[in-house]
This record gives C-alpha cells, structure tokens and sequence, in this order.
C-alpha cells in the first residue's frame, strides 16, 4: 500500500518528515540519511521503496488501519507542516449476496413474497437494496435485521422484502423481477434476482434465469487525505 505525503518546499530545504498512525510514529526520512522505521502493529514498512513523500507498506492487514499523519519540518526556519488522513481496510465477501425464503417461481396476483437477501462476512457490513422491476423497493416493502458480527470482525447483513403481488408487478412478458444488491464502501458491488412468472397471464418470453453479477472498483485512493485499502484474506 502507497501512502503519499504531497507537499512543495517552494525555495526551502527539508529538514526531515516524520510519519505516524494513530499518533505513534513508525517512519522518519531526513535527507542524506537511512529512514528509520519503529514497530507498530499492522505497518510493514518497506524501508527500499519508501522515501521523501511516500510510504510503501507491505503485508497489509486488519490492524493496518487507523489515522496515518504525515509531519514535515522545512530546514532552517523548522516550520512544520502535517496532513492527515485514514486508512480504511475493507474485506469483500467471498461470494454475492443471497436471496432465500417464500416465493416461487410461478406466482399470481395476490400471492404473498417474503424474502431475504444476505451478505455474509465483510468489513464493514454491505448496504442491501431492494428492486422490484428495476424500481428501488419502498421502506414499507422492507424488513430490517440487525447485523450478525464474528470475533474478527467480519459482519453479516441481511435484508428482508415483504409484500403481496399486484396485477401492476407483472410486466407485458407476464415477469416480475426481483433483485438484491450488496455495496461496501464504493469498492464492491455486488447483485443476485430472482424472475417470478404470473401463473395467469400469458407468456410471451421465457423467463430469464436469475444470477448475480460482481464488480470490484480498483484501489485509486493513494493520498494522505483519503485513503482506502481493499482486503482479501486467504480462506475468509
């Protein structure tokens, strides 16, 4: 992981930059000088690669983050200058969410759907949203369960769907479409549907088959001022 301290000495010299996280320094660069790196849980500085307005660290993990804090003293005059910023580590989940409970997948008008979509194990929890027919799902609709956690921290989130078919929920196709989508942090997206067909109206194409879809954006955040880091761990 980068953490890249920006700063324009204008005609100055550095005297020498000081890093820290959660207020505990593990990281200094004086010009002309080896860096110097003190022990903190979760920071593995990796002492070739970092310097003057950077940090390179290896085997990021949980305990990675925190605050980090950047100080800069400009030689001579010693006037010093910080810029903060926090470090967030994500954990994706290692499959989408998933959509169980009272529904068929042939219904009709009047019938009762009670479901629930569950994302299991990241950090931090995902945010669950409801569609029916692309349409976000009232608050009305919608069953709220408190979020599960693990002794490390990964979290559960479930969501539920409540209410009774309409003759308005069906599509000229006879469908209605029913999806869930998982959000953490901007970083992963993730859905699953479920296609319900009206037993009564006539079908005029076959219904699609449900299945989920998975986008991760990249890690792009590589400055002190916001930075995210995107965790996978080995076996969840």
């Amino acid at each position: 992981m980068n953490l890249t301290c920006d700063y324009d000495p204008e005609d100055g010299r550095i005297y020498q930059v000081k890093w820290y996280k959660d207020y505990r320094e593990f990281y200094s660069y004086a010009p002309g000088r080896p860096g110097r790196t003190f022990h903190i849980s979760g920071v593995k500085v990796n002492e070739p690669l970092s310097g003057a307005k950077h940090v390179i660290l290896d085997s990021v993990d949980l305990a990675t983050e925190g605050q980090y804090v950047c100080e800069v003293t400009v030689d001579g005059s010693f006037d010093t200058v910080i810029g903060t910023g926090n470090v967030t580590v994500v954990e994706v989940p290692q499959s989408g969410p998933e959509i169980t409970g009272e529904y068929r997948s042939s219904m009709e008008e009047g019938d009762h759907v009670r479901i629930n979509c569950t994302s299991y194990r990241s950090r931090p929890a995902a945010t669950l949203t409801w569609y029916i027919n692309g349409a976000r799902s009232d608050n009305s609709s919608l069953t709220r369960y408190r979020e599960t956690s693990e002794p490390s921290g990964l979290r559960t989130a479930t969501l539920g769907l409540d209410f009774r078919l309409r003759q308005a929920h069906f599509s000229l196709s006879g469908q209605v479409v029913l999806k869930c989508t998982a959000e953490i942090e901007s970083v992963s997206y993730q859905s699953e549907d479920v296609h319900i067909s009206s037993l009564t109206l006539p079908q005029r194409m076959s219904p699609g088959a449900g299945g989920g879809s998975v986008v991760r954006a990249p890690l792009l955040l590589t400055t002190v001022n916001a930075l995210l880091c995107i965790l996978r761990l080995p076996g969840g």
